[in-house]
This record gives structure tokens, C-alpha cells and sequence, in this order.
């Protein structure tokens, strides 16, 4: 992203460029993952110890921020000025875009592995889906184009990558939902790997749902799901549900990350962000729609699906970090409450 604004000439006459762009990406980096990795460790006694280091991490990402914004000003260049600023607010915009976005991810990977895989399968097969139903059908039924910024997407495409994409979620997040590996969460930081067990959420689970008519319909037309002709009830995994909102952001405004890459390509008169991988101009391409679908996801884990935030292991992991007195009166103040009631 940052290469997107080079020029070689301004840059051989402009001192710490590269040192100036890669010191902002890691203070972005350092601040994100250690604030994240904070968040993490208090909820778990066994970690707690690491709370001693990352409770500093605000501290030193201040500091490493001033020192490299006052390099950044004493950089400036008499003559060099415009692209200079110009180049600094780019990056600044780059690493909200990526690196804010990116914190998600991780969130969604210590939920379980499914909040990670599921939703990035997603993105592959609305990408592969829209290519195909484009390649067949696009512009002969609907002959006005879908994007300028986009000339090459189709209205056919778009709606059929939305149809199999919901398709591919209905019945592939009830497959991924019967493995513990992608549905349990982290529960300790360890690079030896080793079985993983927990007990699974509600949201994985079969459940009965009384289906309302207008759904009815929906399912049968649509889901090749078809119900019994006397019952208006059918049982699956409440994920399955989740998933269909899922496929439906994937689908509808996750693309728009892909439009928006390519406005920024044609605003810089550029074909690819990089050559990295072959065919598919640099990882850049590959990510444009994961990011704000990862960012959805963690939104949408958060408001209608995380368990109570409160937890027994949490409040004890909060507890050890008081002093003595405090641990005491807490205690106190527990009993006091439970005789209450």
C-alpha cells in the first residue's frame, strides 16, 4: 500500500523513507497485539504473570510513537514537503485500514478457529462464485453495467455469488460446527499443540426452531431444505443461522473492499499492488474483502453470540491482581451479598 505512492526520485533525496514507513507499521503492530495480548492474559490465572509486562505496553507504544513522529518532522525536507506529508498521511490511512482491521483477526482466532475459517472460506467462495456466474452469464440478462470503478464485475455475478455463497455457509458451517478443533477457544498461550476439549457453545449445537412460513418458503426454494408437509418446526445448529447473516455481508458489502482497491489502483494509474503471487497482483488482492469481513465478524461474535462476558475464571484471575487488604474486603463484601439474598 505504501508502494502505491513510490517515487523513485523523491525517495533518493528524502532521508529514513523506508526506516520512517516500517517504524510507524511496527509501532501500529506492537501497540495492537500488545494491547490485544493484555486483554487476553487477565481473563486467565495461568497467564497472569505476563500481565506484569503487557501492562506497560500503552506506555511504551506512547513513547515509541513520539519518538517516531519527532523523527518524522525532522525529516522534512525543504522542496519535499508536499509528498513527504502527503506520503506520511497515506501510511497513517494504511495502517488504520490494515493494521486496526488486522487486531480482529486475532479476536477472532482465539475465539475458535471457525471464526477465522469460516468467514475467510467465505470470501474465497463468493470470489470464486462471482467469477464463474460472471464468466456464463454475466451481461445477458441485465446488460447495465454494476461498477465503473469495476468494468469487468457483473450484475450476474453479484447475485449468483450471493446465491451460492449463502448455499456453501448453510451446510458448511453445520459441517465445521461437529469438529471441537474449530469451535473451541484458546485457553492458554502454548507452542507445543495438543488435544483440544471443550465443552461446545449452545450456538454449535442442534436446536428446534418453530419456522414461520414466509421462511418456510425461503428455505425450500432457495436451500433445497425441505420440510416435512405437516410440521412447521426443524432442527439445526443455531450457527447455521449466523451463517446466512454472514454470507449475506460477504456477499453484499465485503466486495466493496475489492471495489475499493481498485479505485485506489486506477486513481494511481497501477495494474497490481505487487507481483508476490502470480496472476493474483501481490497478497494485497487476495485481501482487500477479508479485512472488513473479519472486522464484521468479530462485530457481530461480540453483539449476538459471545457467552456472558463475566466469568468465575475471570473474576479470580481480577482478584489476584489486589493486594491482600483489598482480596479480604472483597471477600467480605462477597459474603456480605450472598447472605443478602
Amino acid at each position: 500500500m505504501v508502494s502505491v505512492r513510490y517515487s523513485a526520485a523523491k525517495e533518493r533525496d528524502m532521508p529514513l523513507f523506508r526506516t520512517l514507513q516500517w517504524s510507524w507499521f511496527v509501532v501500529a503492530i506492537f501497540y495492537t497485539y500488545g494491547d490485544f495480548l493484555h486483554e487476553f492474559v487477565l481473563k486467565h490465572r495461568a497467564l497472569l504473570w505476563l500481565s506484569h509486562i503487557t501492562m506497560f505496553n500503552a506506555w511504551l507504544s506512547f513513547t515509541a510513537y513520539c519518538c517516531v513522529f519527532v523523527v518524522s518532522v525532522l525529516t522534512l525536507k525543504k522542496g519535499l514537503y508536499k509528498y513527504q506529508v502527503g506520503q506520511l498521511t497515506w501510511t497513517i490511512v494504511t495502517i488504520c485500514m490494515i493494521v486496526a482491521q488486522v487486531k480482529f483477526v486475532a479476536h477472532n482466532i482465539f475465539n475458535g478457529i471457525f471464526w477465522f475459517f469460516f468467514p475467510a472460506s467465505l470470501v474465497i467462495c463468493n470470489d470464486i462464485t462471482a467469477y464463474f456466474c460472471g464468466i456464463t452469464a454475466g451481461r445477458k440478462l441485465i446488460k447495465k453495467p454494476f461498477l465503473k470503478i469495476s468494468p469487468n464485475k457483473t450484475w450476474e455475478g453479484f447475485m449468483g455469488a450471493f446465491f451460492f455463497t449463502c448455499l456453501f455457509a448453510f451446510y458448511f458451517s453445520a459441517f465445521l460446527a461437529k469438529f471441537e478443533w474449530f469451535t473451541c477457544p484458546v485457553q492458554d498461550l502454548n507452542f507445543r499443540p495438543k488435544p483440544i476439549h471443550c465443552n461446545p457453545d449452545a450456538v454449535f449445537l442442534p436446536a428446534e426452531f418453530v419456522v414461520p412460513e414466509s421462511v418456510r418458503w425461503f428455505m425450500e426454494a432457495f436451500l433445497f431444505f425441505r420440510l416435512p408437509v405437516a410440521s412447521l418446526s426443524v432442527t439445526l445448529a443455531p450457527i447455521q443461522l449466523h451463517a446466512l447473516l454472514m454470507a449475506g455481508f460477504t456477499s453484499v458489502i465485503a466486495p466493496f473492499g475489492g471495489y475499493w482497491a481498485s479505485a485506489i489502483k486506477r486513481a494511481y494509474g497501477i495494474k497490481d499492488f505487487d507481483s508476490i503471487i502470480p496472476g493474483h497482483g501481490g497478497v494485497t488482492d487476495r485481501m482487500d474483502c477479508q479485512f472488513i469481513t473479519a472486522l464484521f465478524v468479530s462485530v457481530h461474535y461480540n453483539t449476538f453470540i459471545r457467552p456472558n462476558i463475566t466469568t468465575v475464571e475471570g473474576l479470580l484471575a481480577a482478584a489476584t491482581m489486589l493486594s491482600h487488604s483489598e482480596q479480604m474486603e472483597l471477600l467480605d463484601e462477597l459474603k456480605h451479598m450472598m447472605n443478602s439474598t
